[in-house]
């Protein structure tokens, strides 16, 4: 589904962001998501890479699929939501500019 959209973070940024977790105070009963990393919709993200790779186009098949979920995210402010989350653009510009081993 071109539309549905997905969490999209930087391992090393992740890897903060939980480690400031597990040092958190939440109040009882908090609902707590390991997650609240920046959000893109599968389209998005085709066309972010598209965008860098030369003779790549990005092909939507609109054919009907499976809804799926929205990102689920903390019912309470913390570390998953201040951390500092590396922008997506720049994760691809990293990733394609290193290469990504086989």
């Amino acid at each position: 589904d071109p539309q549905a959209s997905r969490e999209w973070a930087w391992l090393p940024d992740l890897a903060d962001a939980v480690a400031a977790l597990m040092r958190a105070t939440w109040p009882p009963c908090a609902v707590l998501h390991a997650g609240t990393p920046p959000v893109a919709t599968h389209l998005d993200l085709a066309q972010a890479i598209a965008a860098r790779m030369p003779g790549v186009r990005v092909v939507v098949n609109n054919a009907p699929c499976d809804p799926i979920r929205p990102p689920m995210a903390s019912c309470h402010p913390g570390p998953m939501s201040q951390t500092r989350w590396t922008p997506l653009d720049a994760i691809l510009d990293a990733l394609i500019r290193d290469g990504v081993p086989a």
